[in-house]
């Protein structure tokens, strides 16, 4: 077994997930999205609002959602955030990214669908107040085209891919 530093382990799984968003269509990015571990998917977050013209709105709107944006508008402002929780600061990055490029439309693609008010962690949300922080746009739905679960997807990568991943773990020693 071969023996690795952490930041060796992260650099293989961002090559990897990095190849396959770069050669993945919008509705494999979408499944990706809808399979994928939060904790663990900087990597595609970062794809969805670095390339914009890759990503179907449905797509940009699942993410946000999955995100739980109300947890990140009880604060202010980042400082705010900052001062009170601290962690997690790539995730209320991205929500401002993706926030942005709504507002400046760069997300043009619209066929699959999502409606955000379906959306478990739409409907978790309980104070109107934070509710209404949340911008109008974020909170339509969008396209035609519903997607189903996919079923050879596994944390967020289509499974030959994961399963590629899975064997590299039983070849390294991550120290």
């Amino acid at each position: 077994m071969k023996q690795i530093t952490e930041q060796e382990w992260e650099t293989i799984k961002e090559n990897l997930w990095t190849d396959f968003l770069q050669n993945a269509s919008a509705e494999e990015i979408h499944k990706s999205v809808m399979t994928s571990n939060w904790d663990d998917c900087k990597t595609l977050l970062k794809f969805i609002t670095d390339n914009p013209e890759k990503i179907d709105k449905a797509t940009a709107l699942l993410a946000y959602w999955k995100s739980q944006p109300d947890w990140f508008k009880k604060f202010e402002n980042e400082q705010d955030y900052i001062n009170k929780e601290g962690y997690n600061l790539f995730l209320y990055h991205f929500l401002e990214k993706v926030e942005h490029h709504f507002s400046q439309n760069n997300y043009t693609q619209s066929i699959m669908y999502f409606d955000p008010k379906s959306c478990e962690f739409y409907k978790e949300i309980r104070n109107e107040a934070i509710l209404n922080l949340i911008p109008e746009i974020m909170k339509q739905s969008t396209g035609n085209q519903y997607v189903e679960y996919p079923e050879d997807f596994e944390d967020g990568l289509p499974f030959p891919i994961a399963q590629k991943l899975f064997y590299l773990l039983d070849e390294y020693e991550i120290m």
